[in-house]
């Protein structure tokens, strides 16, 4: 009886696994589709391409965010472009606004410490000196990868 129980345990939490599993492979094939469909759209809308990068956070809920990067220009001269996002994505991928969907539109010359600031405030309130560490480093690491290869480049006289 017990090998009964216990077999049929194992083969529900596996087939639970699996069926999360399949889910969270459907919503990402559908974000990849909805990324490139999605820059079309606008490119064709305002007249502009514009610069997009779709996450999906996968842990005991379901969210994803869409960050959209335009120049000022076209942020000035079009005010509902979130409310174009998210009306676009509503009628073609309803499936992934079921979800937390969290739609950011922001200018191409904002720095990735501010962006982080206006789209993970509570992590930035929690982790943000390691944030600004961690992004100086990274920097200072593309500093001295630029500095080396310009170096390489030069002839060896």
């Amino acid at each position: 009886m017990n090998r009964i129980i216990k077999r049929g345990l194992i083969i529900g939490s596996l087939g639970a696994v699996a069926y999360q599993g399949f889910r969270l492979f459907r919503m990402v094939m559908a974000a990849k589709k909805m990324e490139v469909e999605l820059k079309e759209h606008l490119s064709s809308l305002l007249g502009e391409e514009p610069k997009l990068s779709c996450s999906i956070c996968a842990n005991f809920v379901i969210s994803i965010n869409l960050i959209a990067k335009f120049s000022s220009e076209t942020l000035t001269k079009h005010q509902d472009i979130e409310e174009t996002v998210k009306s676009f994505i509503a009628e073609k991928y309803p499936i992934l606004i079921k979800k937390r969907f969290k739609v950011i539109v922001c200018d191409k010359n904002m720095s990735t410490l501010d962006l982080i600031k206006q789209s993970q405030p509570k992590i930035y309130k929690r982790f943000g000196k390691l944030i600004e560490r961690k992004l100086k480093a990274a920097d200072c690491c593309k500093e001295a990868a630029t500095e080396e290869t310009e170096n390489t480049d030069k002839p060896v006289e």
